[in-house]
């Protein structure tokens, strides 16, 4: 019945983790389980959602770490006679033929559902994790339409008659999408602003989606069509469509709408496991 945190004794899992960082589980335990604050306040337990946020955190970390040393060392094979190649040391390369792997990771879309099976539905599954790569991937889409596109329709004019050259299509969906998503990230910069003096983080993430119902009426790319956007029972049906659950906000993307949920998501935006769990 306690409201703090431990880990299940006995666990495999935590003995598997512990060996993989190379440490006891009494020091990985700890380390997901308790706050060392300063001299005066000594050492902190952690609720349950506290630790298991201190868990996510080491789980990404430990993945950014093992993804920069496979990078490191494929670029350290790589190099011609032990020359560091670039991506190694922040060494250049040279005019020398060093060989190099190139690799582009594109974001890809994301929206992800779970099935509840006690309520025979279908529930979204999307947080910050998808907001960013959504962002990074209507960005890119724009990139794209902006550079790709309007090149071609510059070698198109200059190979044919300029009037026959199509228009490029532009992308609505995708510039409305990057505004609202600015509009969303403002709003949750200025949630863990507070987030210091205040230990409700649940109730401030629905507290930022009423701040984003309210301003995003104010924004110019979320006007109503035809001058209604004054018209307060179409806001009203806008409002079922972009928030249609407590702590939920949808965004409408270049390729789907993607509903989002805001549990957890300033715990996750402060991420503050990532420092002293290193």
């Amino acid at each position: 019945g306690s409201k703090w945190s431990r880990v299940a004794r006995g666990s495999a899992a935590l003995a598997d983790a512990a060996a993989v960082a190379r440490c006891t589980p009494e020091v990985l335990e700890e380390a997901l389980c308790i706050k060392s604050e300063s001299e005066m306040l000594g050492r902190l337990p952690l609720s349950a959602r506290q630790a298991a946020n201190n868990r996510d955190s080491l789980a990404k970390l430990l993945y950014a770490e093992l993804f920069e040393w496979l990078r490191g060392n494929i670029n350290h094979e790589l190099a011609r006679d032990g020359e560091p190649v670039e991506g190694t040391a922040g060494a250049p390369a040279g005019d020398g033929g060093e060989y190099t792997i190139g690799l582009l990771d594109i974001f890809g879309f994301e929206s992800f559902s779970v099935f509840d099976s006690r309520a025979k539905v279908w529930r979204t599954q999307n947080s910050l994790e998808q907001l960013c790569i959504n962002f990074a991937n209507e960005a890119l889409q724009m990139l794209f339409n902006r550079k790709v596109l309007e090149s071609d329709k510059q070698l198109y004019a200059a190979e044919f008659d300029p009037g026959d050259v199509p228009d490029v299509p532009l992308n609505h969906k995708g510039a409305a999408a990057l505004v609202y998503i600015e509009l969303v990230t403002a709003k949750l910069g200025d949630a863990c602003r507070e987030a210091e003096r205040r230990e409700d983080h649940h109730k401030m993430g629905l507290e930022m989606i009423d701040n984003i119902k309210n301003h995003r009426r104010q924004e110019p790319a979320f006007q109503l069509p035809n001058g209604r956007g004054v018209d307060e029972k179409l806001w009203k049906i806008e409002d079922r469509r972009y928030f249609p659950a407590p702590g939920r906000f949808v965004v409408t993307h270049y390729a789907d709408d993607v509903e989002y949920h805001v549990e957890n998501i300033v715990e996750k935006n402060l991420d503050k496991g990532h420092d002293w769990l290193k």
